[in-house]
């Protein structure tokens, strides 16, 4: 329940309960411990936590392969678990090794088709467009999308995550009106249907105020962001990823506007947070601080004047 809600440090704490529980009673490679595992992994990786994540799932995958073996549903997830962390670690190699094993496995088994399948699917199109492969990302969504709403109906939450990350490639292509309609179809969906305490709904708004502010609809930009930086703070963690990243982007909107103080604030934060989080060297943690570079000096420029 904590996990359908987004409520994702619950459910790391529920699931690492759980874990030392089954260790205890039922053994190390029990099927029960070893799901354990997994779903501790997932917990670790709704919150951001990626490194740690990984070493789950590796440890995870480890045990089923030898108790259930290599192509078992249960290993294929985890595989699947394993490749979705490799992607947001920017292992895409890696990453697309293993979602092929995964379409391998639910193909000969479930069918294009299936449900399983067209999650792998719909991952598989996250990869492309990470990678800049926007036009393979676009048609793998489109597909995904056309048999989940038609399996699943159209406000269901898997199809409308689906629908999201269709939003994100054409918003990265720089189509901003595709982006704009196909992000404002979800918002609207999750505030009429299903509620905003949901983090694919705040990662939609995020979505959206990025293509306001690129189309110089700051207000509007604005009014999303501070949304999004309360209900990441409010469900995650103030220094979650995804809420640096709201507020990194909430910094541009204030700088763009000549609110340079409170671009400051917010880019120092950003960067502070991210360098915890990446490193110093990661290209986020160096953007956040390039901004915050630019926003002191005009700050000391007008300090002069």
């Amino acid at each position: 329940m904590y996990r359908e809600l987004g409520e994702h440090s619950a459910s790391e704490e529920l699931f690492g309960l759980a874990l030392v529980g089954c260790k205890k009673h039922r053994g190390e490679n029990d099927p029960m411990t070893m799901k354990m595992m997994v779903d501790l992994g997932t917990a670790y990786a709704n919150l951001g936590q990626y490194e740690k994540s990984e070493a789950i799932f590796v440890q995870g995958l480890e045990g089923q392969e030898k108790q259930l073996g290599a192509d078992d549903a249960q290993t294929l997830v985890t595989v699947h678990h394993l490749a979705n962390v490799n992607a947001l670690l920017g292992r895409y190699s890696v990453a697309e090794q293993l979602f092929d094993r995964v379409l391998v496995g639910h193909e000969k088994e479930f069918g294009l088709d299936h449900l399983d399948t067209v999650k792998m699917i719909r991952d598989l199109a996250t990869l492309h467009a990470m990678q800049g492969q926007y036009d393979k990302a676009e048609l793998s969504f489109h597909r995904a999308i056309g048999i989940y709403e038609g399996t699943l109906g159209p406000n269901h939450p898997v199809a409308l995550k689906t629908l999201i990350g269709l939003a994100d490639v054409y918003r990265k292509k720089g189509d901003y009106e595709k982006a704009k309609v196909t992000y404002s179809r979800a918002q609207t969906a999750y505030e009429t249907q299903l509620g905003t305490q949901r983090g694919e709904y705040l990662k939609c708004i995020t979505g959206l105020a990025e293509v306001y502010f690129e189309t110089g609809q700051y207000g509007e930009a604005e009014t999303l962001l501070r949304r999004a930086v309360a209900g990441y703070e409010d469900r995650v963690d103030r220094d979650d990823l995804r809420t640096l990243d709201a507020v990194h982007n909430l910094g541009a909107v204030y700088g763009t506007l000549g609110r340079y103080a409170e671009a400051e604030s917010l880019f120092l934060r950003a960067s502070t947070g991210r360098q915890k989080q990446l490193g110093p060297t990661h290209t986020d943690t160096m953007e956040s601080n390039e901004y915050l570079e630019k926003v002191r000096g005009v700050l000391r420029q007008q300090e002069t004047l």
